[in-house]
């Protein structure tokens, strides 16, 4: 299970303090950050359990951070038909 985060975290010495709280706080979870990135993403894993983004939120707010869930984004790919492949044809005889 993975959740994507947007964040305020803009120094890594925040990032290794959060990741270290999020690790004691909840064992089962790894967090990372990529603060180049411009939402300055937190990902959090987990192998086992599902992520509670609620508690993430609320862990972030408690030590004066900021954080919402980054939606996936679908992006609409046609189909071979659609782009007006057919498929191959066979000819008995």
């Amino acid at each position: 299970m993975v959740e994507v985060f947007k964040t305020n975290v803009s120094k890594r010495h925040q990032a290794n303090l959060l990741v270290t709280l999020i690790a004691r706080s909840f064992p089962d979870y790894r967090a990372t950050f990529d603060l180049e990135d411009c939402d300055r993403i937190m990902r959090i894993t987990s192998k086992d359990c599902v992520i509670c983004a609620t508690s993430m939120i609320r862990l972030m707010q408690d030590f004066g951070y900021s954080a919402e869930v980054l939606k996936d984004e679908v992006y609409y790919l046609p189909s071979i038909m659609e782009l007006g492949f057919q498929p191959f044809q066979t000819h008995e005889g």
